[in-house]
Formats: structure tokens, sequence, C-alpha cells
């Protein structure tokens, strides 16, 4: 995906988001994370935005979170946010240098994408709670996130603590493949033409949620050892948490 296409879904999940948290009951519960309300979500997504664009602006990570300005409800909050986020985004290069979470990536792109992929499985997030249908997620997107969370989170995020026995779990959906194997302490990333043990299926939007935990196991085909898709999803579970 180009820059500018993770810009631009950033903008419309994000504004959709400062509307419902304008308009819908605050006290909804978001269905995929347990004891979290609307209200919650819409208030965690502004400090998200307010911290990111503190973050680039300042080139470091702030010591502290964001806290919503006295009198600022959540989703004014979130509408300022957005709109800064958006202006210290578009105003820089992506491949200009800036500070990450990343081991591999120092840019100003990996915020464009990480802050488009947080924009739409919160917007997900709130579909589910206001319980709307369900908009899929754009195709390039979902198989980018796909990508993005095999990659930067479960390869970041767990630490020696993987905890699987080696076995390699191939996902496919349709336009990309990655191939991944949880061992006890490392997760491996193997190539095109490996033999999987089992093979999770889908289009990109239900395999992109299902990896988020925003869809169940049954939105996802599994051919092989269903106990490794399992394993998979609660490695993702831990390394997002």
């Amino acid at each position: 995906m180009s820059p500018a296409s993770f810009l631009d879904n950033l903008d419309a999940d994000s504004e959709w988001l400062a509307e419902v948290g304008s308009e819908g009951d605050p006290a909804l519960s978001v269905p995929a994370c347990p004891g979290l309300t609307l209200g919650q979500l819409v208030r965690h997504v502004g400090v998200i935005y307010n911290l990111v664009s503190t973050w680039v602006t300042e080139g470091h990570r702030p010591a502290h979170a964001p806290r919503p300005a006295s009198g600022r409800s959540p989703a004014e909050w979130l509408g300022d946010g957005r709109t800064r986020l958006l202006a210290v985004l578009s105003a820089r290069a992506p491949e200009e240098a800036a500070s990450t979470w990343s081991p591999s990536e120092q840019t100003i792109g990996f915020w464009h994408r990480r802050m488009a992929h947080e924009s739409a499985i919160h917007r997900v997030d709130a579909e589910a709670a206001l319980s709307l249908a369900p908009r899929p997620v754009e195709p390039s997107l979902a198989t980018d996130g796909t990508g993005e969370i095999v990659s930067l989170w479960l390869g970041t995020r767990l630490g020696t603590d993987v905890g699987g026995g080696g076995r390699i779990v191939t996902l496919d959906d349709g336009s990309g493949r990655w191939h991944v194997a949880l061992h006890e302490h490392i997760v491996e990333y193997a190539t095109d033409g490996v033999a999987a043990d089992a093979t999770v299926s889908a289009d990109p939007d239900a395999l992109y949620r299902w990896l988020w935990g925003r869809a169940p196991l049954e939105a996802v085909e599994v051919d092989g050892d269903v106990r490794l898709a399992v394993e998979l999803r609660a490695a993702l579970a831990r390394a997002t948490q």
C-alpha cells in the first residue's frame, strides 16, 4: 500500500470514530475487549493519537501518556487527536527518519501504517459495540495488516516467552502467504515451499479480523492441525494485549 492510502484509511476511520464517540452510548460494551466500554475505547484511541503525535514531534516516546484537557469529552479528545496526528504525519515524507518501536523500521512511514491499522481495528470494535453490520476492511489494508501483526507484533512482543512446539502454520488470504513457527523461545519465519503442519485460509478481511481476535475460528478455514491455529491465535492475544 502507498503512504497516501494509509493516510486515507486513517482519515476515514478516525473521523467515523470521532462521530461515534459523540453520538453513541458510551456505556456500551466492546465485545472483543471484555470490560471495555465504547466511551473508554474512544478515550483510548484519543490517547494513542495524541501520544504518537508527541512522539513524532519530539523525536522520542513521551514518558507519560497524554490526558484529555479538563472539560474535553473523550470524543472531543479523539477529534483533537486525529486532527493533530494527520497534520503531523502529512507534513513529513514517509521515508523520513523517526523514532518508533520497531527494531527494523524507524521512519514516518511506520506510523502511517501503524495508525491506519490502529484505526481500522478500533473501528471494527466500535461497530460491534453498536451492533452495526461490520464493514469489510479494505482488502489491501487487511493483507498489509496480516503482514504487520505477524512480523511486528508477534515478532517483537513475546520476547523469549514464545512457548511453541516449532510446528509451521501457513496463513493464506488469497493475496499473501506467511509461514510462521512458534518455538519455545523464538518465532521462526519460513519461506515459500515449506511444508506446513496447518494452513489457515480466509479472505483478507476475515483473516485480519481473526488474527486480531475480532472474528471466531469459524470465520477461517483450517487445513491440518487445528490446535496449531489455536496456539498461534493465543500467542497473538498475548502479543497484542
